[in-house]
């Protein structure tokens, strides 16, 4: 009787075996059809505007277009992950609430400024819809923007570039920096266009940080409202560059536009009139008029120039090499053969070790040389440890030895004889199996509260801000370094308006110096045991950052503001101490710096700290001998002309202010302002102009430390 109900229940689920395995193509589809059913339950489209590839170490700018098609409104929010093939997860973003009827609507905002780790240059950026508890899954895009061995320019053309006349397409064209490389290897910098209607100019200074130049064609200088013309000082005072064609009949706005300026470029020569007729008239000189205006650059030119060939311009190639911030040194080699100087930047290159044995001799110097001068993409600070080291909290008291040796003592009298006693008197010895380990996990917890409670249980945050001051003391951009250090793994949470957001990687600070072998495979550091940061709202206006980060763990986010000067918002203007920037000193005369080390003492406190830069030369007026002293010594070993190796320790400060790294900072002094995770856009001074000097003041107040920084410039080297 058993076997034949056995063989029935085995026929049994044979059949039903067969009819699983013939029926699930049917079952598989059944679910895929389920869930696309689930994710077009919302009639809502993203389309995201892709077309520009960024610039290097430059913010993001995303567009996105949203089309509602359902019935009433759609309420919720979008979702989205920025995704790199190789480092995975860069940050998650949510916008605010949402509330879209039907038709298309635009949500404009900038990303932070993340490279790509692959060749192909893309970023994926995964988008879902939010509405209730119910999550929908859109189409992801893929976003252009530059690999970590690349150099990208982008240039800002205000006009509509399909109706662009043909002579202001040649003069952008024109700008590229592309046929100044001499370099064998030109692959790694290109330079793009973009070109934006008056409509859609951005009204915030932060927004143009998205662009290395901006082109202001005849007549469209005119077309920008008084807000735009605004954000474009603001940016420009903040180490922008900007060329302007003012011809035509201007209106008053703008020639007082144009007069301030010449007024802040302290040009007097040069004035801006208007004739009878309504039409301006430019200086009688008809070539470029080059100005310096806070940290930027600015190039007015007649209509004319649209005319000529730029590269066969002696004037013009100086004008390119203006506005693109190429070192002193190169611009002869630029005025008279159109390409920057290979030998400038192959002694760059040199001052790092590259001039004799690199790779054990096998490669002749001027090829050593050659190759590390072509290494122009981003290079990260190295040495920062110092800063590290000064930012951390100081009052953190480890655990007294005498309290360690006390728990052991006790937790071992708790195994032993405790328990031996204990439970023998109750005749439960085999409850020991029990009583052991709950013994164990009750000490570990007590010393890990004790821990906690001797280490402090409090966040620390801590900040290292860089104020850059016109001569006027006014802010023309702050950038902050702000390490969050927390006593437990949680989530903590930093509100931002008006400003540009960048998680950096502590590793990157504290590196040793493998950056500057020129024939080994780039490498990102390490990013650490933080998650992706989770940024809502709508950067750079208003935005909040979460970050999970690990217990003990340093996290270190960038931020960049810049102030603008036609608004009076009180919040945006930092409170500056009574100082008179206006310094007309020779800077080589002792007793000129001692006399501005009183005036430093006297309005910043005894405490400051103050650090003159000049060339390749540093000179400590008041303070320590160097800011932010590297605690472990970390430094780079190179080889001298000799043969011998040499320990030249870092200097963060002067790294930061004064880029003396081979390749990019080889060839030009300056980048316009980006807020990259290397901050390059930090970097003031050119080593090669001995007409320039930078000034930087350091103050202590709590935690922070702040920094001003004056860069000066004197016609004649002194």
């Amino acid at each position: 009787m058993i076997r034949p109900r056995l063989s029935r229940c085995r026929a049994a689920a044979s059949l039903l075996f067969h009819v699983l395995w013939i029926t699930r193509p049917l079952f598989v589809t059944c679910l895929l059809l389920s869930v696309a059913a689930a994710n077009a339950a919302v009639p809502l489209s993203v389309e995201a505007d892709v077309s520009v590839v960024g610039r290097t170490e430059g913010p993001i700018p995303l567009t996105l277009r949203l089309k509602w098609g359902g019935p009433g409104v759609f309420d919720g929010w979008i979702a989205m992950s920025l995704v790199d093939a190789y480092e995975g997860t860069l940050a998650r973003f949510e916008t605010d609430e949402l509330y879209l009827s039907e038709g298309t609507q635009e949500y404009q905002f900038l990303l932070p400024a993340f490279p790509a780790s692959g060749a192909i240059g893309e970023l994926e950026l995964r988008i879902a819809c939010v509405t209730g508890r119910e999550r929908h899954a859109l189409p992801a895009v893929q976003l252009r923007v530059p690999t970590i061995d690349q150099r990208r320019l982008l240039i800002l053309t205000a006009g509509d570039g399909s109706t662009q006349s043909p002579a202001v397409n040649r003069f952008v064209t024109s700008l590229k920096l592309e046929p100044f490389n001499p370099l064998p290897d030109k692959g790694q910098l290109s330079t793009a266009n973009q070109s934006l209607t008056s409509d859609r100019f951005p009204e915030d200074p932060l927004s143009l940080c998205a662009y290395d130049l901006i082109v202001l064609p005849p007549g469209e200088l005119e077309r920008l409202n008084p807000r735009q013309r605004g954000a474009v000082l603001a940016w420009i005072r903040a180490g922008g560059s900007l060329v302007v064609f003012p011809d035509g009949k201007p209106v008053r706005p703008v020639l007082e536009f144009l007069e301030r300026l010449a007024a802040e470029g302290n040009r007097s020569d040069v004035t801006f009139v208007v004739n009878g007729q309504g039409a301006l008239l430019m200086p009688e000189n008809d070539g470029p008029i080059l100005l310096r205006i806070g940290l930027g650059r600015v190039v007015v030119a007649t209509e004319g120039a649209l005319q000529l060939s730029l590269r066969n311009d002696p004037a013009w190639r100086e004008a390119i090499a203006f506005l693109w911030k190429l070192q002193h040194a190169h611009l002869s080699s630029v005025v008279e053969s159109g390409v920057w100087n290979l030998d400038v930047a192959r002694e760059a290159a040199n001052r790092h070790g590259i001039s004799r044995g690199w790779n054990m001799g096998q490669i002749a110097d001027e090829d050593a040389q050659t190759a590390m001068a072509s290494r122009i993409a981003p290079i990260s600070l190295s040495g920062g440890s110092g800063m590290l080291s000064h930012m951390l909290p100081s009052g953190m008291t480890l655990v007294p030895f005498g309290l360690m040796v006390l728990l052991l003592l006790l937790y071992v009298a708790a195994i032993g004889p405790f328990d031996y006693w204990f439970l023998g008197l109750l005749r439960q010895r085999k409850l020991t199996w029990f009583l052991f380990p709950a013994t164990t996990i009750g000490f570990t917890a007590f010393a890990v509260w004790i821990s906690n409670t001797f280490m402090a249980t409090v966040d620390h945050r801590s900040c290292v801000v860089i104020r850059d001051v016109g001569d006027d003391g006014a802010v023309l951009r702050e950038s902050q370094f702000e390490l969050l250090f927390p006593s437990r793994t949680a989530t903590i949470s930093t509100e931002l308006r008006r400003a540009l957001y960048t998680p950096v990687s502590h590793d990157e600070f504290i590196a040793a110096d493998w950056q500057y072998n020129p024939y080994s495979n780039y490498r990102q550091a390490p990013r650490g045991q933080s998650a992706p940061p989770l940024i809502a709202g709508r950067p750079p206006q208003r935005l909040q950052v979460s970050q999970q980060i690990a217990q003990w763990t340093p996290q270190l986010n960038r931020t960049l503001t810049i102030p603008r000067f036609d608004r009076d918002d009180d919040d945006e203007q930092a409170t500056q101490p009574t100082f008179d920037w206006n310094l007309s000193a020779d800077w080589r005369s002792i007793a000129t710096t001692e006399d501005a080390a009183r005036q430093i003492r006297h309005a910043f406190g005894d405490g400051a700290q103050g650090y003159l830069y000049h060339g390749q030369e540093r000179r400590a007026i008041c303070g320590p001998e160097q800011l932010f002293t590297e605690v472990d010594s970390i430094g780079r070993q190179t080889l001298n002309q000799d043969g011998e190796w040499v320990w030249t320790p870092f200097d963060f400060l002067q790294d930061l202010c004064v880029r003396r790294q081979p390749g990019w900072f080889g060839i030009v002094s300056q980048t316009s302002p980006g807020c990259g995770r290397t901050s390059e856009d930090l970097a003031l001074l050119d080593p090669t102009d001995l007409r320039t000097w930078l000034l930087v003041i350091g103050v202590r107040n709590g935690n922070d430390t702040i920094l001003y920084r004056k860069l000066y410039r004197k016609e004649q080297p002194q």
